[in-house]
Order: C-alpha cells, then structure tokens, then sequence
C-alpha cells in the first residue's frame, strides 16, 4: 500500500503512473476472459456532455477536389480538452502554490503546463475493477451531493467478488450519465460522487486511476463547503491518482458485469496539456 505523498522522489511528474510497472502491466493482460473489447466514451459531437462554463464541441468537415477527379476530406475539430469522455492530467487541478509533488503553480500558464503536462502520460494498461453503486446513489436532484463512502466502496468489491491491487484503475457507475439526455440541467449542476474518506481509502490501497460516469467522480456539491472540489485536491495534487470523467459504464455492466478487468487508455500526447479527450477500452 502506498502511505507517502511523495514516495517516487523529487523530479517526479507521474505520480501514481509509477505503479504501472512492467511486472503489473503484463499481469494485467491476463485479466480479460472473452477478448470482447468495450468502449466507455461518449460520441464526440455538440451534445457530449461538457460544463456550463464550456463551449460545446465545434466540428466541420473540409472537402477538397483534385484536378485528377479524387477528393479528400478533413476533419477540424474545435473542443475543450475537458468536454466529454476525459484523463485529467496531475496538472489539472490545485490548491495553493504548488503542485502535485511541489512543482510550482507558476508553471501552468496560458501557454500550458511547463510541468506534469498530459503528454508525459504515454499510455496506461492496467487491471482495472469495476465497480456498481447504482443501487445506493440517487439519481435526480437527490443525488446532488451525495457522498460514496469506504463501506460503499466495500459492499460494491464484495459484489464484484474481488479486492483492490495495488496499480488497480477503479471504475465507478453511479448511474448519473441516464440523466444526460433528459435532464443536462440537473446533470451539470451537481453529481453523486466519492467523497473525502472514499478518496483516502482508494489513495491509500494504490489505485492509479478512478473514473465514474459523472462529470468530476466526487460528489458536488462537496460536503464541506469551502474547500473547492477537496478529492479533486486530494488526488490529482497531494497522490499523484489520476482521474477519467464522463464515461458510459451501463453496456459494459450489462455485458460483464463488475469484476476485474482490462482497461487500456491512450490520451493524446498535447504538449502542455491539462488533460486529454479519451476512448477508454475495457476488455473483457
């Protein structure tokens, strides 16, 4: 289990990344029993699910004709790295004047992030445990807020007849992303999510990635006002854990059901990127 906040050493800019060993990557690949290979992301268009404060996802397509009779066509795409299915990067989110292991705020600028940049993350293959909390999290209104705690996280892995390991990706369906075509207003405005004592609990036992079918995997708004989003903090700045938002996990739930999986994630390597648009795979 990892106990430190630091324990990769001074330089480090991949935090919990570093649990991806060689060894736990090749173990992982002997997770999948069907080769039946998932996508959780959603559609990129202008309905992807995106922040108030967003722009939703601008696309066009050009179309050019050559002299010899062919034609090509091209793809511009105009989205916030943080629109629709997600990895944020270590350098996403802060408090203070630091950064995750004490790499200075100062090196986000507009001009992107001189340190903990999205494009350092070449890839994660891990084992990857999903989990389903559909059963105790509210959807509606009710759900706002609502906070997953320890004991949740412990029925939802007895369920899954599984315990976390440490380099785990955790997947979390709260059952939110139903809500996004009825209901975007409700969607965006708050979300069920872990809190604070879910967040040490995965911490502490080596995760290095949670993701939900939520737009932010905490619970908003938080439970202790103040503080901003405090798991966002706690992960991404003091543990180095990564965080995957906006994922579709109902198909994959059908089709597999929660247990322990393949997940296989490639962000795009933006030099200076906050985060990335992502198409997780879970192979089963």
């Amino acid at each position: 289990m990892v106990d430190e906040i630091n324990p990769y050493g001074a330089t480090d800019e991949l935090g919990a990344l570093n649990l991806l060993t060689r060894e736990r990557v090749a173990a992982a690949l002997a997770a999948p029993r069907r080769g039946q290979v998932l996508s959780l992301a959603h559609v990129i268009d202008r309905d992807a699910p995106v922040t108030p404060r967003k722009h939703p996802t601008w696309h066009t397509t050009s179309i050019r004709e050559s002299a010899s009779g062919c034609s090509a066509a091209d793809d511009v795409l105009v989205m916030h790295s943080h629109s629709g299915t997600h990895l944020d990067a270590l350098s996403h989110y802060w408090h203070g004047d630091s950064l995750y292991n004490g790499w200075p705020a100062s090196s986000v600028t507009s001009e992107g992030a001189e340190r903990l940049s999205i494009h350092q993350v070449e890839g994660m293959v891990a084992r990857c445990v999903l989990l389903d909390l559909s059963s105790v999290c509210p959807v509606g209104p009710a759900g706002h807020g609502f906070e997953v705690m320890p004991e949740h996280l412990l029925a939802a892995l007895a369920e899954a007849g599984t315990e976390l390991v440490e380099g785990d990706a955790v997947l979390l369906r709260t059952g939110w992303s139903r809500l996004l075509p009825e209901d975007r207003g409700t969607y965006t405005w708050g979300e069920p999510g872990i809190g604070i004592a879910a967040a040490r609990y995965l911490a502490d036992h080596g995760v290095v990635l949670v993701g939900a079918d939520t737009w932010g995997v905490e619970a908003v708004p938080p439970a202790e006002k103040g503080k901003g989003l405090e798991v966002h903090r706690h992960l991404l700045q003091e543990r180095g854990v990564y965080l995957l938002e906006n994922l579709l996990l109902d198909h994959a739930l059908d089709v597999a059901g929660p247990g322990a999986y393949l997940l296989v994630i490639a962000p795009l390597r933006v030099r200076g990127g906050v985060g990335s648009p992502v198409n997780p795979l879970l192979v089963v």
